[in-house]
């Protein structure tokens, strides 16, 4: 019997020119070894101390979304912007595919029944890092498989050499109140039990053992409350945006204040997903963050390609429009001042193809600087809960004081894209009993 395993080069990142332009590109060999346990595979270990019987190789290219923009130093030697960023992505890319081919071969193992394999006798950190390759092959996000790992990071170092099936509540206890005297959070202490017991229940009928959560309560959430911005500062904001030209970043502020979008929709929004004639923006892509500081698009929380999820629409208000008109028309005469000689028609149809708080070169605005951006400007700002607001906010804000306005929970839900307005409900709970008291004040006048 012959089973296949898949290794890696070294590899590189590399300047590539495509079509004209300059990019980074990942290059990686993968070999894959056929390792027999047969009977011929066994002479062959008798005879040289090995069983590998072929090796075939690949070539594995990806292209990065990160720019790669080309410039001579001061001795004159040709360099590269960006190239630190490029092998950070790289070595994160290497890092998934070794994970992957690492699961595929022991999963081929168990299966075929090469040799007993039992997921019960796997460390906890191995049992960890094969959930998420497995999570990447199906197309989880990257910036939502980062996250696991970095969630888990400490979880994996404190069960170092434990095995999954030898894991118990009181072990999980143990880990809660080593790393609460560190400083550690709740929230983050149960976000990384939440990915393990993720973890055993895709794998239960494989594990065969009694699971640990059963009889484990996994810390709750205690991060800070929604912050939406106060009456003071949120006419500071209106004033700033009415006095503003329609740049990036108030065009950014305004869309997440008026819209609720999330920071990634905001940065992710292309004016081919804005129906002005329809009255309505298509939520349908978004900019997500990789470790390194790498970003890339993607798909949104709530899109028709994620399994079960629908299209999420959100209407354009009067007042929307207008800052999309605005928005629009600014770069435009961006776009010809750059281009010398473009007409309005040719400004306007490449327009069209960028994003709405992008650049007229096409590209996306980052996520990080948006909030560095956020962050000097919103010195002066308070929340209702008294702190600093985050970009975040804006979209609370929103939230807050349309179901403060009397709107309905689930049309907010709809224009949030909570999946559930049940979450929609206990994230802005401290609003809803000023909604109530106005609807039964709403009841005395009709009754």
């Amino acid at each position: 019997m012959a089973h296949h395993k898949r290794e890696y080069s070294n590899g590189k990142v590399s300047a590539y020119k495509r079509r004209g332009k300059l990019v980074w590109r990942m290059t990686v060999d993968e070999y894959t070894v056929t390792d027999a346990t047969d009977e011929r595979g066994l002479a062959l270990f008798e005879a040289n101390g090995t069983r590998r019987v072929t090796r075939t190789r690949r070539v594995l290219t990806k292209q990065l979304d990160i720019p790669c923009i080309q410039y001579k130093d001061r001795n004159g030697n040709i360099s590269y912007r960006n190239k630190a960023k490029a092998e950070a992505a790289f070595k994160e890319w290497r890092n998934s595919l070794l994970a992957k081919a690492e699961s595929d071969y022991e999963l081929a193992l168990a299966k075929e029944g090469a040799r007993k394999f039992s997921y019960a006798s796997m460390t906890i950190p191995r049992f960890v890092s094969m959930y998420i390759a497995e999570l990447e092959a199906d197309g989880t996000q990257p910036s939502t498989t980062n996250g696991y790992r970095n969630a888990t990071a400490k979880l994996c170092r404190f069960f170092e050499h434990k095995t999954i099936g030898e894991l118990t509540s009181d072990d999980l206890t143990a880990f809660e109140r080593h790393f609460r005297k560190e400083g550690l959070s709740d929230t983050t202490l149960g976000k990384a039990e939440r990915i393990l017991k993720q973890a055993v229940k895709a794998h239960k009928k494989q594990i065969g053992f009694e699971n640990p959560f059963d009889e484990h309560l996994i810390p709750a959430p205690n991060g800070p409350d929604p912050n939406p911005l106060d009456e003071r500062s949120l006419e500071l904001v209106k004033a700033d945006i009415a006095a503003s030209r329609p740049t990036q970043f108030m065009t950014a502020v305004e869309l997440a204040l008026r819209t609720g979008m999330r920071q990634g929709e905001v940065c992710g929004l292309r004016w081919c997903d804005v129906s002005l004639d329809h009255g309505r923006i298509h939520i349908c892509n978004a900019i997500g963050r990789k470790d390194g500081g790498t970003c890339y698009e993607k798909v949104p929380k709530t899109n028709k390609r994620k399994k079960g999820k629908a299209d999420r629409f959100i209407p354009i208000s009067a007042k929307v429009r207008r800052i999309l008109e605005r928005r629009f028309s600014f770069m435009v005469e961006e776009y010809k001042e750059v281009h010398i000689g473009c007409d309005d028609h040719e400004a306007r149809d490449a327009v069209a193809k960028m994003f709405v708080v992008g650049t007229t070169d096409g590209r996306f605005q980052n996520p990080t600087v948006l909030s560095r951006t956020w962050r000097g400007y919103s010195m002066n700002l308070t929340g209702t809960k008294g702190r600093r607001p985050v970009f975040h906010d804006l979209r609370h804000s929103y939230a807050s004081y349309a179901i403060a306005n009397g709107i309905d929970p689930v049309t907010v839900a709809g224009i949030l894209g909570h999946s559930d307005p049940s979450i929609t409900m206990r994230i802005y709970a401290d609003v809803l009993p000023k909604t109530a008291v106005a609807a039964q004040d709403k009841m005395d006048e009709i009754l």
